[in-house]
């Protein structure tokens, strides 16, 4: 008598045969065993992309959730947790169901991930980096800056496109995107509350320095260099 498949071990399958043929020359892994780096404990990845995707050095995780319901906020955030304990620079979450609305939100450009249905899969356009919103070119994530308003310290990430040259801001907390586009002096809001502003001030020379602060009541504090960079991560 012969085995019956389970749906989800069909499922991976699946998704396994989807990301060959879009990467043929990335190393993909199925159930695959790495030590986490932060915790030191063995993690399971149900499939492992490694190598070099359009002359980019990845590390890449695929987690198929064969679920009965739609995804939300804690399987996200367990999964952002799970990327930077093994290493990966790029994230890949598909279910069967889908996902919340702010499922969805919070996973918006987290290190780099993708969330996707089954059903969006095979037509799926798969991006191995964050793309400038005026011109789809790679943004370069450049220095991490920091700013502190009362007890809170929040961290950013400053980066330009590598075409179009636009500034983009990224929070570290929620990782939202913001591209500027010439949009100086005003105030643009994060994901998670954060109000930044970016000032284009004359420096002498005929040249300007973009500068970025954040708005702390009646305040605007500046942010400075710090450690943080999402290169890191």
């Amino acid at each position: 008598m012969s085995k019956i498949t389970p749906p989800w071990k069909m499922y991976e399958s699946m998704v396994l045969d989807k990301f060959k043929r879009e990467f043929p020359d990335a190393i993909l892994k199925h159930n695959q065993r790495i030590k986490g780096l932060i915790s030191g404990r063995s993690r399971q990845i149900d499939i492992l992309v490694e190598g070099k995707v359009l002359h980019m050095d990845i590390r890449g995780v695929i987690e198929c959730k064969y679920l009965n319901k739609k995804i939300d906020i804690p399987i996200i955030e367990a999964f952002i947790s799970f990327l930077e304990d093994v290493g990966a620079n790029v994230g890949f979450l598909i279910t069967n169901i889908g996902f919340t609305k702010a499922a969805k939100k919070r996973a918006t450009h987290s290190i780099k991930i993708e969330v996707i249905t089954l059903n969006e899969l095979e037509d799926y356009y798969f991006s191995w980096w964050d793309s400038c919103e005026g011109c789809s070119r790679e943004i370069h994530w450049e220095n991490g800056q920091k700013a502190k308003c009362k007890s809170q310290l929040v961290n950013i990430e400053i980066g330009h496109c590598s075409y179009c040259g636009t500034m983009h801001l990224t929070c570290s907390k929620c990782s939202h995107i913001i591209m500027i586009d010439d949009n100086y002096n005003q105030v643009h809001e994060c994901a998670c509350g954060n109000e930044l502003i970016v000032k284009n001030n004359y420096i002498g020379s005929g040249m300007t320095e973009e500068s970025v602060y954040l708005k702390c009541g009646n305040r605007q504090i500046k942010f400075v260099t710090s450690k943080y960079s999402r290169g890191d991560l």
